[in-house]
């Protein structure tokens, strides 16, 4: 299973992680003057840095199952949902039921054709 977080906070959260180990690895020597009163990576501490990200993302998407919410868009294909259906903020395939145009599973509707009020109401005869 998939969890989706804020881009922004999986970013932070990474970078944060990744910082930890450029400054555990290079020390105070992972950073120099920029010229304009900042700091920033040496060459080789970004570059070392920019490999850890990518290590440390992988192995949160693969061991804890967290991705960006930017991947959300793009890890469901649109062409896989059939006329009608979406998907709910919490990841669920939905669509309205053809009777009361009230929205349900799509795995419901799939079942019985209408929703289980409208079942239970016998308006699905």
């Amino acid at each position: 299973m998939k969890t989706f977080i804020d881009n922004s906070r999986f970013i932070e959260t990474i970078s944060d992680i990744t910082a930890m180990v450029v400054e555990e690895r290079f020390g105070g020597a992972c950073v120099e003057s920029d010229g304009e009163d900042g700091v920033r990576y040496t060459e080789e501490a970004q570059d070392f840095f920019n490999e850890r990200y990518d290590e440390i993302e992988n192995l949160i998407n693969t061991t804890l199952g967290v991705y960006s919410d930017n991947e959300w868009e793009v890890d469901i294909n649109p062409l896989d949902l059939e006329e009608g259906e979406y998907i709910t903020e919490d990841g669920h395939r939905k669509k309205n039921c053809p009777i009361c145009e009230g929205a349900t599973h799509v795995a419901e509707l799939d079942s019985v054709g209408c929703c289980d009020l409208c079942v239970q109401e016998g308006r699905n005869k």
